[in-house]
């Protein structure tokens, strides 16, 4: 008949019945009356310490870890995630590589890609950060949802001067590329650059 064996994580006594009951670490045998004590002693050798407080916890959310300059980094909640992310975040929009660009799009209409658009630019806006709203919709709604109307579009931009004379200056809070129906013209312009050899327009020399 198999010893008693004791369980490390709640002290009973048990006789082994089965294999996830045993576990070896650093050379010595580790025993599990119950499955909740196995799977506690897993999530025991699981923790990781808090990259901003130093707090020892257990990740069980995917916000608790995040990659920075290619190491893994915890943090035990969003109060201590928030100040990495801010500072991540403010060195990538002062990189060489220029502002931060994010896209929003989607083949289906009505899924809400204006809202997302204008809401997000306008909560940026509203935090300090200076914006510029590109809507290559044919039907201009970002410029509805915002109240502008302009004579240029798009179209005027990418679609009738070389590359190095594509400059387009905008002012604070005065839109001057707008809707109109010469946007439909645009997205044929874009999708027959490869096609026809036009050069793609890039935002370097955007001001």
């Amino acid at each position: 008949m198999s010893a008693l064996k004791k369980c490390n994580i709640c002290g009973n006594e048990f006789f082994v019945k089965y294999r996830w009951q045993i576990d070896q670490q650093d050379g010595q045998m580790r025993y599990y009356c119950s499955q909740e004590c196995e799977q506690d002693a897993r999530q025991q050798t699981a923790e990781v310490e808090c990259s901003t407080c130093g707090t020892h916890f257990v990740p069980k959310y995917a916000f608790q870890a995040a990659t920075v300059n290619g190491k893994t980094v915890y943090f035990c909640t969003m109060e201590c995630r928030n100040p990495t992310v801010q500072e991540v975040r403010r060195k990538t929009v002062q990189s060489t590589d220029g502002p931060m660009r994010i896209a929003v799009l989607n083949q289906k209409g009505g899924t809400g890609k204006t809202t997302t658009t204008v809401s997000a630019a306008a909560g940026l806006a509203e935090a300090g950060h200076r914006v510029l709203v590109i809507d290559v919709d044919s039907q201009g709604h970002v410029a509805v949802s915002l109240g502008v109307e302009g004579t240029h579009t798009l179209f005027h931009f990418v679609g009738r001067r070389p590359l190095h004379r594509r400059h387009c200056g905008v002012r604070a809070a005065q839109p001057r590329q707008s809707r109109a129906e010469t946007l439909a013209s645009a997205e044929i312009v874009l999708a027959r650059i490869d096609e026809v050899g036009i050069a793609s327009c890039g935002t370097s020399s955007t001001t």
